[in-house]
């Protein structure tokens, strides 16, 4: 999750790591977004929108 100043990387429904976009220079941005998509699943972004 995103928003225009921050990335979200939620570990649990209510938590998150913040990680500020003016950290992530523009030559970067590319890079970092696609280690996400790489690393991180679907899931995991809408896991806890999901009932067993």
């Amino acid at each position: 999750m995103e928003n225009k100043e921050d990335y979200f990387l939620f570990y649990i429904s209510l938590e998150a790591i913040i990680v500020p976009k003016r950290f992530i220079k523009d030559t970067e941005q590319v890079l970092f977004q696609q280690i996400l998509s790489q690393y991180l699943s679907f899931d995991a972004e809408v896991g806890h929108f999901v009932k067993s």
